[in-house]
């Protein structure tokens, strides 16, 4: 049986969020949209008309993050219960404090407001976040990817351009062998990295003519410019390549053999449309470009529960960064993005 809460919800266009209190969901007054609790978890539905003339819905649960895992829990198995509810057809959207996506902010023009504790605590806000130190390197051609590699003089070269974290400034580094293509991507990322985790707050420093001396760049390293090899240990295009067949990997969710449902990787990439089941669930983890939860039109209730709880389990055994996207798609309801992951996919 449906949420009572669900009945009065989706029927026409605008925006609904609940709270979860005690395994329950509480509506929030719309005058304090936009205002999030770090110590809770909130379930959010955005009701919009299409071109087609029918309603369509983005579903998103919000993790604090002093969330209870209890909390949690609640929040993404109501969004279950609330998807199928609207027949299955929505688009769930996992969305981590501090990490939401470019919909889910869309939704508030005012800006999100992050308060502590729980919504019965104080009104302290959170002023500063503090982030561990990240090098990232980005390399490509036509498939740019960005994947992040220790923080030390050996994973640097002059063919690539690379990006430092540290705290609330952001360094672009472009060396003279870097293309294009690549600078103009990281310089997209290393903007999205400001706005999404420090809130527009950190400071972006572009590094090319100084590529060689800029001391605040090199300040985190133990060798110099003269020290550093000249190349990338591997081609762009061969880059592209192992990138998709080693960091795109397909797991399974099914409850056939068991009651309890169990996960299982059944490939790496490159992937195939024909290994995607109707019958089942199925995770598509792209590392930083996202991970995908498959919905099968004919799965059971615990294989979708089991699904999007694996997938938050995938992101911390795989040691993913928390930012990156997270969405649930329904069978028959591809996005073009998720399609391009499997090669026989028009």
């Amino acid at each position: 049986m449906a949420d009572e809460e669900f009945e009065k919800v989706g029927k026409q266009p605008g925006l609904v969020v609940w709270r979860i209190d005690s395994f329950k969901l509480v509506r929030i007054p719309k005058h304090q949209y936009g205002t999030f609790f770090g110590g809770d978890s909130y379930l959010i539905i955005n009701t919009r008309g299409s071109n087609h003339g029918k309603l369509e819905w983005d579903i998103h649960f919000w993790l604090g993050s002093n969330s209870t895992l209890d909390e949690m829990a609640t929040a993404a198995i109501k969004a279950v219960e609330l998807d199928d509810h609207l027949g299955g057809r929505p688009v769930q959207y996992r969305e981590m404090q501090y990490f939401e996506s470019k919909l889910f902010k869309s939704y508030f023009l005012n800006g999100i407001r992050y308060l502590q504790g729980g919504i019965a605590s104080g009104f302290k806000s959170i002023d500063n976040l503090q982030h561990a130190k990240r090098l990232y390197m980005v390399k490509g051609k036509r498939n740019i990817r960005i994947v992040e590699v220790p923080l030390r003089s050996e994973s640097l070269n002059k063919s690539d351009v690379f990006i430092l974290e540290n705290g609330e400034n952001i360094y672009q580094w472009c060396p003279p062998g870097s293309n294009r293509i690549e600078r103009l991507r990281a310089n997209t990322y290393a903007k999205q990295i400001r706005d999404d985790e420090y809130g527009g707050k950190a400071t972006v420093h572009l590094i090319e003519d100084d590529w060689e001396t800029n001391q605040d760049f090199w300040d985190f390293f133990d060798q110099k410019s003269d020290k550093i090899k000249d190349n990338s240990d591997v081609e762009d295009i061969d880059f592209e390549r192992k990138f998709i067949d080693e960091n795109i990997q397909l797991y399974r969710v099914s409850d056939l053999k068991s009651n309890n449902p169990t996960i299982v990787k059944v490939a790496t990439g490159p992937l195939k449309k024909s290994m995607l089941d109707s019958n089942d669930c199925f995770i598509v983890d792209c590392a930083e470009n996202g991970i995908y939860t498959w919905i099968g039109k004919r799965c059971t209730k615990n294989e979708k529960i089991a699904s999007i709880m694996a997938a938050k389990e995938l992101m911390v055994k795989n040691n993913h960064a928390r930012y990156i996207p997270m969405s649930q798609l329904i069978d028959g309801g591809e996005t073009t993005t998720f399609k391009s992951l499997f090669n026989d996919w028009n």
